[in-house]
């Protein structure tokens, strides 16, 4: 099994750890976990192949779906307003 999907595998399992938390943590537990996600799929597509870039997109927009939410309200309110 290659690399970054392991690696991936241990970011799943770090966001799970992260939602386990009270609810003031997950901001702040989301932020790394946006940060590292981009470089994390994109290694995951070079190594393993679209199919599984894809399947990593889909569990990437599954976990993070709220703060990603947030983050496109703010920016198109910031673009828009």
């Amino acid at each position: 099994m290659a690399a970054p999907l392991v690696w991936g595998m241990l970011w799943v399992v770090a966001a799970a750890c992260i939602a386990a938390l009270p609810r003031r943590f997950h901001l702040w537990g989301a932020i790394p976990l946006l940060i590292t996600a981009v470089p994390l799929v994109v290694l995951i597509f070079r190594s393993s192949g679209a199919l599984f870039g894809l399947v990593a997109v889909a569990v990437l927009i599954s976990v993070l779906r709220y703060p990603l939410l947030y983050l496109g309200r703010r920016l198109w309110t910031r673009l828009a307003g």
